[in-house]
C-alpha cells in the first residue's frame, strides 16, 4: 500500500518587513523539530521514498533536514514553485497522480492551511 506523509515546515522565523515571506528561515528549534521528526519517522518510512517540498526557504530547510537524517539524498528532493502560495487542489491531486509507481512512500512538505 502506498503512503502519504503531508507535513508543516518547521518553526520559521517570525515575519518582518525586513524579508519576504518566501526568505524565512528555520529557527534552531525548527532545525532541531524536523529532525526529531525524521527519526521518528524513520523506522515506518517504507523504501524506496520521495521527498517534495515547496521551494520556499524554510521548507527547503525542513526537506534537507529531513534527508539527512533519513539518508536521502538531497539532490534528489523534488522542489515545486506551486506548493508555496498557488496550490490548488487540482494542482496537487495532479502532482500526487504524476508520481511514479515505484515510490512506495512520499514525503509533502509545504505550509499552512493546505497542509492541515
Amino acid at each position: 500500500m502506498k503512503t502519504l506523509i503531508l507535513m508543516r515546515h518547521a518553526k520559521a522565523e517570525a515575519w518582518s518587513g525586513a524579508m519576504t515571506d518566501f526568505h524565512r528561515h528555520l529557527t534552531e528549534k525548527g532545525k532541531s523539530d524536523a529532525k526529531q521528526m525524521a527519526e521518528k519517522l524513520k523506522n515506518r518510512i517504507e523504501e524506496p521514498f520521495l521527498i517534495i517540498s515547496s521551494k520556499a526557504i524554510r521548507a527547503k530547510q525542513t526537506a534537507e533536514e529531513i534527508a539527512r537524517t533519513l539518508s536521502y539524498p538531497i539532490k534528489e528532493i523534488q522542489f515545486d514553485e506551486y506548493l508555496f502560495e498557488e496550490l490548488t487542489p487540482k494542482y496537487f491531486f495532479k502532482l500526487l497522480h504524476d508520481i511514479s509507481n515505484r515510490y512506495i512512500t512520499t514525503i509533502v512538505i509545504g505550509h499552512n492551511p493546505w497542509i492541515s
